[in-house]
């Protein structure tokens, strides 16, 4: 049981750690955000005269490829804050899940209903049982941190794909700045 307890508590700190990097990872969109909106701005503003209509469709392929992607980083982000659906039914094609009650608090909100019953559940969960439990728990939440990883690294490619773009869009932003100031 020791041993299942390291497990368990070494799967919780993962799942924590790669829900703070999502939030790195929203941060980071909200800021590239605020720099795709500002460049946009710079380009819409009627700083710049006669500029020829394919150089602003241009401009605005980019900018909203990049902004296409900052959302798609956003969504994969959030998939790591919380599962889209419960762990039973995310998980289905691997096979049914034991019961896990006091391990799994949605399991036990929603199967234990006073804390009489979950007294004696508690207390009949002792040596082989509580070990199947607790095993249930790990296998759930081992299946959960590899799903919310791979869509945090979804996230940061994504990210990662958002950030190259910004500067192309920037550099055009200059050039047209250049030729085209009033």
């Amino acid at each position: 049981m020791t041993l299942l307890r390291w497990h368990l508590d070494r799967y919780d700190r993962l799942r924590a750690s790669t829900v703070s990097r999502a939030a790195v990872v929203l941060s980071a969109s909200g800021l590239v955000s605020a720099a795709f909106a500002v460049t946009i701005t710079q380009l819409v503003g009627d700083r710049f005269a006669a500029v020829p209509i394919a150089f602003y469709a241009l401009c605005g392929v980019i900018a909203l490829t990049g902004v296409v992607l900052v959302v798609v980083a956003i969504f994969h982000a959030t998939d790591v804050l919380t599962t889209p659906r419960g762990s039973s039914a995310m998980f289905a094609q691997k096979g049914a899940i034991p019961s896990s009650p006091v391990f799994n608090s949605t399991q036990t909100a929603r199967d234990i209903g006073s804390f009489a019953e979950f007294s004696t559940v508690v207390d009949g969960q002792t040596g082989p049982r509580a070990a199947e439990a607790a095993k249930a728990e790990l296998w759930i939440c081992i299946l959960q941190h590899r799903y919310r990883y791979e869509h945090m690294r979804r996230a940061v490619r994504f990210l990662r794909y958002a950030a190259a773009v910004l500067p192309v869009l920037v550099t055009a932003v200059i050039v047209l700045s250049a030729v085209y100031r009033r």
